[in-house]
């Protein structure tokens, strides 16, 4: 609907492939604008995770004041 794909793959698709190289074992991760899931270990909240990092980048750039004004929120955190 918005020009973001989230594309399933496995652990053994990934080593077939050069995303495996880019991956490594991570639950999820962005490549060329697409979001990819590992089936075999993501969580629940690992494409929730993913889609933020685009949600924060592109906020960076379009909203600056906006997007230093929620990590100085996220620095006060104890789990910071």
């Amino acid at each position: 609907m918005y020009g973001i794909n989230v594309i399933p793959i496995t652990n053994i698709e990934l080593k077939e492939s050069d995303l495996g190289k880019v991956a490594g074992n991570a639950k999820a991760f962005i490549y060329n604008g697409d979001i990819y899931v590992n089936t075999d270990i993501a969580t629940v909240d690992s494409p929730v995770h993913e889609f933020l990092h685009l949600l924060f980048g592109s906020m960076k750039y379009s909203n600056r004041e906006m997007y230093e004004q929620i990590v100085a929120t996220a620095e006060q955190f104890d789990n910071y």
